[in-house]
């Protein structure tokens, strides 16, 4: 997700934020126990997190499933919960260490903003998205799709939009519902699907604009403006409204039915099926189960570096390992509904769940398999299972499905530890 700090750089990567105008600050879990470290190798706190943030200034706040918020003030907030920015795990944060919280996390809202000092500010009592503090108390914010602020914001459309971002002084940027992308209400560059996590910052009197070409967030974009040149290029319209369609015509009076034919006598009953069993068996909520999942002779393993994965802060799943000792390869199964679906989680990343995606990372089974950082139990995260036969092997079938776009099927062995 590529973010400015004051002096026009970006963020390298998925999962760094700026901490002071140097380094980053990123999820380590490459020795198994996840921490919060700088660039510089300096680990910053003791546990992992789910979200993140930074404000380039030495400040940092980050939520852990499980545990709550936590910052580099040395408070904690168990119920609280961090912004989400836009589609990334990442939380908004002003450059004098305000940072925007969602009072109770499992909820509509309201939204406060903590300062440094501990006081406190409302920015607003609904359900806010794409948070953005700058100094002085100014922000912007989205309740859905249409952008907010509490102060005047140059270019601000009627219409919802996605991913808006502010400069300093208040020339918004945004993608549009046609794709195009949108600074102070002039189009800076046509309709495409390739404007992942835009940013904007004002710097000796040029707008600087930055995007990711895909959600893997590598190879940030540059467009740079004057402010005469922002101003000659064309306003952005506002898509035409969809004609209504007109209603179906009224259906001609049916035919008087013909009589019906004698009714042929029953069939023969079929004889009964055998019950399959269910997943591995016991009361209809199971007790949490210790266990390693295995396709063909190898069994899965999470990569506990998260910027290999394809999104923020998730992790990539390999089939690659002949012995389950590996703390990447040790699942608990789960069933938090009575006669419903297995969730599956990671020890080592608490608040993970097991998830499988048929999207553009495919080109394999294999590849379609990730760990998401956050406890959410969408349907991605849903899995059937079975017990084949009275003592058989136990299986977890995982299926998605989505829009007729793509599917993923596979059968995955389960093997208690």
């Amino acid at each position: 997700m590529p973010r400015f700090n004051a002096m026009g750089q970006v963020t390298p990567q998925i999962g760094y934020f700026w901490y002071d105008q140097s380094r980053f600050i990123f999820q380590d879990c490459s020795s198994g126990a996840c921490i919060l470290r700088l660039s510089d190798g300096h680990e910053e706190a003791p546990r992992g997190c789910n979200e993140l943030t930074g404000n380039g200034a030495g400040a940092w706040a980050a939520w852990l499933s499980g545990f709550g918020l936590f910052d580099s003030f040395g408070r904690h907030f168990p119920d609280s919960g961090l912004a989400m920015d836009g589609a990334q795990i990442a939380g908004a944060m002003g450059p004098d260490g305000s940072c925007a919280i969602k009072v109770l996390r499992n909820s509509y809202g309201p939204w406060d903003v903590l300062m440094p000092d501990n006081s406190r500010w409302r920015l607003t009592n609904g359900d806010a998205r794409d948070i953005q503090i700058l100094s002085g108390r100014r922000a912007i914010w989205s309740e859905q799709g249409y952008v907010r602020g509490n102060f005047p914001l140059i270019g601000r459309p009627n219409v919802p939009v996605y991913a808006p971002r502010v400069a300093d002084d208040g020339t918004l940027l945004y993608q549009d519902t046609t794709g195009r992308l949108v600074l102070g209400g002039k189009v800076i560059a046509p309709a495409s699907a390739a404007y992942f996590y835009p940013d904007v910052l004002l710097l000796d009197g040029l707008y600087h604009v930055t995007w990711s070409p895909s959600q893997n967030d590598t190879n940030a974009q540059f467009l740079t403006f004057t402010p005469e040149r922002l101003a000659s290029l064309p306003p952005v319209t506002d898509p035409e409204p969809e004609p209504p369609v007109p209603p179906d015509p009224e259906p001609p009076e049916p035919p008087d039915p013909e009589p019906e034919p004698p009714h042929p006598p029953d069939p023969e009953p079929e004889p009964p099926q055998p019950d399959i069993p269910p997943a591995l068996p016991g009361e209809d909520i199971m007790t949490p189960t210790p266990a390693a999942l295995q396709m063909g002779a190898f069994f899965a393993r999470v990569d506990l570096t998260p910027s290999l994965a394809p999104w923020p802060g998730w992790f990539l799943v390999h089939f690659d390992r002949t012995d389950p000792s590996d703390a990447g390869c040790r699942f608990t199964l789960s069933q938090p509904q009575a006669g419903g679906r297995l969730k599956v989680t990671l020890d080592a990343v608490p608040g993970s769940l097991l998830s499988a995606d048929a999207g553009e990372h495919g080109g394999g089974v294999c590849k379609q398999f990730y760990l998401k950082p956050t406890d959410d139990w969408g349907f991605n995260e849903q899995f059937s299972g079975w017990q084949l036969g009275s003592g058989g092997p136990e299986i977890v079938l995982v299926q998605y499905q989505g829009d007729g776009a793509g599917q993923l099927s596979a059968c995955l062995k389960v093997v208690r530890l």
